[in-house]
């Protein structure tokens, strides 16, 4: 059998409540509301069997999966839409039986909004927590299946927008199976060569690790391209591969199949996937490879008609709002600007590998197309607009204007979040940061009927520009909501594509070198803006402060400090623009103390302590003023060699930013581990559409040291890599313990920390393990994307409720415990 089959006839049950744990404490997915009748592992439901529900009784009862095999639990329990999203509806379940004459193994194509787990015969065989709209066999996992009836049970959490599921199954003939529905593929846009990147995704049948190459078959349109990799039994492995055109795309390529050859150990397959074509006056997708995990992401261009490589052009950055289209799709056509809208991975909220994915589009456009960087703007919808928020502000001096709208620029519940995981999310909290926008315009807009995102929060937002009096424009459009309008001759959706937007767009250009800075920051990670640079903070995850002008009269630099320690003066873009004289002498005023600079340095470093202010030049020496004609030299003072920096200061989230490595422990506990790496992989495949590598310990060497992260899957008794750097890491194990400053927490517990390499100070580590199997079996109920540098967690309750984090926090900035 090699055919798929919708599995159509279903019971459902429902509904049960909808709680989150950063909005309510507690995760309703992690809840089992099937207790009375065997649970989620052993029910055996039928039409009637009655469930006791907070919303109220909850009865299995038959439903068809539409045409398309989507399970609609909207349609079955209502609630389309509540203001703001406060649905109380958000558990639902699905069971079915599946038939097979005999013992096989299945692939499940699956695919849900939101979260979902799936068991087979009472075994949980497929969890994914991740947000996302529901695209038919967006996982594709193996299932055995034993002749007879096979017991399928399915249950779903709703976030917003949609609520459902489907699941289609298939049994291959070979050792491999090729998820089509996955594949990414770039566009073929109308008279434009295509050079880009494309992937799909591979499936590893076997019992044994895999060599699979994919291949391009040479036609009319396609130069011969291949790509490989390895997977080992179980796993996903993602093979990308470049697309190259021998000539430009016509009218006549509009049905173009492109051929794949798939092989794996002798085994040949041909998939043909369908190419979108794109007209000359059409946005198209284009491509990239990820620097990160070398996974192939989508964005979307607009080009000008008329675009043309012998000019600059301007470039709006569009982010696309919680489930929303790709956000070139609103736009009319441009002739002044080009337009690209990142996929930020799916449905990140443009934190972390969300932020990452628009910093390499942007590189990406600028490599590719003839951009002027005086002229990048940034502007997103909803969720695009936080985003707006929060990569805007952070990195000011990139762009030259920004444009949230309907949007918020603060989190909402961030005070029901408790301890260290508040401090994580006031980082992503851009209302923390809007003094950054002394040099950056921005343009606020919002209906006033809007009933997913208050409209109160833009204008807090944009009361706070006004009281700081920096550059703000705000518009309220009277009765409007979310969104309103439809494509026009000219302008496209009006809630993003408008005339006074694009008027405001081309009024600003980037302010390069401005005479007066303010940044704001909590953390050495955003460390960066215009001419000056942040070191070294007082306290990590702490506010800090940092306040300089230029005064060109006087030849004087005023620096103002908050829990800063070290910071640095590019003092180059001073001179190159006047704002300096390096023919003068320097006059430099640290918070309260008055430093002259006899000669004129390139740069300038200065160390704060308590009222005192060190300064180094770039030749090398601390001077400490004693007055404004004499001065000495001091020795240099020794610097601590592991501290905090950008790129290696933390939170756990981090680690996914750079290339990272799949590690687990083979020295007892082998196959505990392995899943624990499989179940991260799946994950990230899921949640970033990315790849994740997975060896085992015994693979790990000195040139896998120096590129990659290390994710290490086990605890010092199972994993060889661990067992080495255990007691270099501030919390490590002991024997059925983890010690966690000078004591031993025993017990069933799990250790899920970040740390510099031991082996190599340059890279991280994550350590995922704990004192049990069932400890690091809990993985797949946490979100390793919501953690701070280190948490202990109780393997019963973590995910669930708050109180499963035992302890959670971050490490100082020397990353020790304090």
């Amino acid at each position: 059998m090699k055919d798929e089959l919708s599995l159509r006839k279903w019971l459902i049950c429902g509904p049960f409540p909808r709680s989150t744990l950063l909005r309510d404490g507690l995760e309703s997915f992690e809840v089992d509301y099937l207790h009375e009748h065997g649970g989620e592992e052993s029910i055996k439901p039928y039409p009637g069997l009655k469930h006791s529900s907070p919303l109220g009784e909850a009865v299995w009862r038959e439903w068809s999966a539409d045409e398309n095999g989507y399970v609609d639990f909207i349609k079955a329990y209502g609630e389309t839409f509540v203001d703001y999203w406060q649905l109380k509806n958000g558990v639902a379940y699905a069971y079915t039986e599946l038939h097979v004459d005999r013992d096989c193994t299945a692939v499940f194509l699956f695919g849900s909004e939101d979260y979902a787990k799936v068991w087979v015969n009472g075994k949980l065989v497929h969890v994914v927590k991740v947000a996302r709209k529901h695209n038919v066999g967006q996982d594709f996992f193996p299932v055995k299946l034993t002749k007879g009836v096979n017991r399928v049970l399915v249950k779903v959490f709703r976030l917003a927008g949609r609520w459902g599921f489907s699941l289609k199954y298939v049994v291959p003939r070979g050792k491999i199976y090729v998820n089509k529905y996955r594949a990414v593929l770039p566009d073929l846009p109308e008279g434009r060569e295509v050079d880009s990147w494309a992937s799909v995704p591979v499936l590893n049948l076997s019992d044994s690790e895999l060599y699979v190459k994919v291949r391009v078959i040479e036609d009319d349109l396609f130069y011969e391209s291949e790509g490989s990799d390895t997977a080992g039994p179980g796993e996903i492995t993602v093979i990308p591969f470049k697309l190259v055109s021998r000539r430009k795309i016509t009218a006549s390529d509009q049905n173009r199949l492109l051929k794949l050859s798939v092989e794996a150990q002798g085994e040949e397959s041909i998939l043909e996937l369908k190419l979108r074509f794109r007209g000359k006056n059409e946005w198209f997708l284009d491509t990239y490879l990820s620097e990160v995990d070398k996974s192939v992401q989508p964005y979307g261009v607009y080009l000008p008609e008329s675009y043309s490589s012998e000019r600059k052009y301007p470039l709006i950055i569009g982010l696309h709002g919680f489930k929303g289209s790709w956000y070139v799709s609103a736009y009319a056509e441009r002739e002044w600007c080009i337009i690209v809208a990142p996929s930020a991975r799916g449905e990140i909220p443009y934190r972390e590998i969300g932020s990452v994915d628009v910093f390499e589009v942007l590189r990406e456009v600028k490599k590719k197309y003839s951009v002027s960087s005086k002229q990048v703007y940034l502007t997103g919808h909803s969720m695009g607009g936080y985003g707006t928020w929060l990569i805007g502000l952070r990195y000011p001096h990139l762009f030259a204007a920004i444009a949230p709208l309907s949007s918020s620029g603060e989190i909402r519940y961030i005070d029901k979040i408790p301890g260290a995981f508040r401090k994580l999310y006031e980082s992503y909290n851009p209302v923390n940061f809007i003094e950054n926008a002394l040099n950056l315009p921005v343009f606020i807009s919002h209906g006033s009927e809007d009933k997913i995102v208050p409209v109160e929060a833009s204008r807090k937002m944009y009361s706070l520009l006004r009281k700081l009096g920096y550059q703000v424009v705000y518009e309220e459009i009277p009765g409007k909501g979310h969104t309103w309008s439809e494509r026009g001759p000219y302008w496209g959706l009006e809630c993003i594509d408008r005339p006074t937007l694009e008027k405001f767009f081309q009024a600003h250009m980037l302010i390069k070198t401005p005479s007066k800075i303010v940044y704001v920051t909590d953390t050495i990670r955003f460390n960066k803006a215009y001419w000056i640079e942040i070191k070294e903070l007082q306290k990590e995850r702490e506010l800090a402060k940092l306040y300089a002008e230029v005064d060109p009269e006087q030849n004087k630099i005023l620096i103002k400090t908050v829990n800063i320690a070290k910071l640095i003066i590019h003092l180059e873009d001073l001179y190159e623009n006047e704002l300096l004289s390096h023919k003068r002498k320097i006059i430099l005023q640290v918070n309260s103390e008055k430093i002259v600079l006899p000669k004129a340095p390139s740069q300038i470093t200065i160390k704060i302590a308590g009222s005192k202010a060190l300064v180094k030049t770039s030749k090398g020496y601390w001077i400490e003023n004693i007055n404004e004609n004499n001065f000495k030299y001091l020795t240099e003072v020794e610097e601590r060699k592991l501290a905090k920096k950008p790129g290696l200061s933390g939170p756990i989230a981090d680690v996914f930013n750079k290339p990272f490595v799949l590690v687990y422990g083979t020295l007892s506990q082998e196959e505990v581990n392995r899943e624990a790496a499989l179940c991260i992989q799946k994950w990230w495949f899921a949640y970033a559409n990315g790849r994740a590598k997975v060896i085992r310990d015994k693979e790990v060497d000195l040139d896998k040291v120096c590129k990659y992260n290390l994710i290490l899957l086990g605890n010092h008794e199972s994993n060889e890599i661990i067992s080495k750097i255990n007691e270099y890491i501030p919390i490590h194990f002991k024997k059925d313990s983890i010690v966690y400053k000078n004591e031993e927490l025993s017990g069933d517990l799990g250790l899920i920390t970040v740390y510099p390499n031991p082996l190599n100070s340059a890279k991280y580590v994550l350590i995922v393990g704990g004192t049990t199997p069932e400890a690091l079996s809990a993985l797949k109920k946490i979100d390793l994307m919501m953690l701070p540098d280190y948490v202990i967690y109780d393997p019963r309750e973590a995910g669930v409720s708050w109180k499963g984090f035992i302890k959670a926090g971050f490490y100082n900035k020397y990353w020790r415990l304090d």
